[in-house]
């Protein structure tokens, strides 16, 4: 299932880098990886739809 802007192999990948990268599980690189989305998203002010700059 792939796209211009989502391809769900590389996102696979992506994951398999950060963990290898990180020294972590594939399964603990997610966690880690929702975490540090998760605070962006909060410095950000918690706003989904976020008015171009």
């Amino acid at each position: 299932m792939c796209g211009p802007k989502f391809c769900s192999m590389e996102l696979t990948q992506q994951v398999r880098d950060y963990a290898s990268e990180h020294g972590l599980s594939a399964e603990d690189a997610v966690r880690a990886g929702l975490h540090e989305k998760a605070a962006e998203f909060a410095a950000k002010g918690r706003e989904i739809y976020v008015k171009p700059q």
